[in-house]
């Protein structure tokens, strides 16, 4: 059991990314709610027994329940403690109406606005949601080399979905050339039987030539060519 003091506590919510600005307060709800006692736990009486899990609040800010992202045995590690009730206050619009102590106005008999905060015998590290891997899940989006579209994968329980690659940059260039090559074989195809048609203009070759270019009349950008080969051929 470690008991902190009031410079302790505000560092301890400084720590968490708590307000600096309201590190008096939060230490004084904790001297209130556990007297600094990293391992207070007391009956819940607002919820009945068998009702919920974790119905006694526990540790330095008396947090009731389990966050999502941690365990209950985090509940009495004081930087989980203080991380966890940073969260409480964010979470009820950064306000500290959560607190039966700090609604009852019990929290302003401990606040001292003069006392600065305190490092000394404070632990410090993070234990956010990111540690305990049990619970939570990592998204990767590393980069795969030479991957145009990869999915993100997903790990959590031992288990991984997604990741790898759908589609290759080669893949593309592959692609790519391929609709190319498509595209110019299609355009050939007309301009083939233009020539052919403007070759054996006279012959009655040609006009089987023109005669099958004559849809193509209709098409923008062909029809000028053909009606250009059937003037010949009047000419002609």
């Amino acid at each position: 059991m470690t008991v902190y003091s009031y410079a302790q506590l505000e560092q301890l919510w400084i720590n968490a990314g708590g307000p600096a600005a309201q590190a008096p307060v939060a230490a004084a709800i904790a001297e209130a709610e556990s007297g600094g006692n990293s391992l207070a736990a007391y009956p819940n009486t607002t919820v009945a027994p068998g009702k919920g899990s974790n119905t006694d609040a526990t540790g330095l800010w008396q947090i009731l329940g389990v966050p999502p992202g941690f365990t209950p045995a985090q509940l009495t590690d004081p930087v989980a403690n203080a991380q966890m009730a940073v969260a409480k206050y964010k979470a009820a619009n950064n306000s500290f109406t959560p607190w039966q102590t700090y609604t009852s106005g019990a929290y302003l008999a401990n606040v001292s606005n003069s006392t600065p905060p305190s490092s000394t015998g404070v632990p410090t590290g993070t234990a956010t949601a990111t540690t305990t891997a049990a619970t939570t899940a990592a998204t990767s989006s590393t980069a795969i080399p030479g991957c145009l579209i990869a999915p993100p994968s997903v790990s959590g329980l031992g288990i991984t979905i997604g990741g790898g690659c759908w589609f290759s940059k080669s893949e593309a260039r592959a692609l790519i050339g391929g609709l190319c090559l498509t595209a110019a074989g299609l355009i050939a195809i007309p301009g083939f039987i233009i020539l052919v048609a403007a070759g054996f203009a006279a012959s009655g070759a040609g006009a089987a030539a023109a005669s099958a270019a004559g849809p193509l009349e209709a098409t923008p950008g062909y029809g000028h060519v053909i009606r250009a080969v059937r003037s010949r051929r009047s000419a002609a």
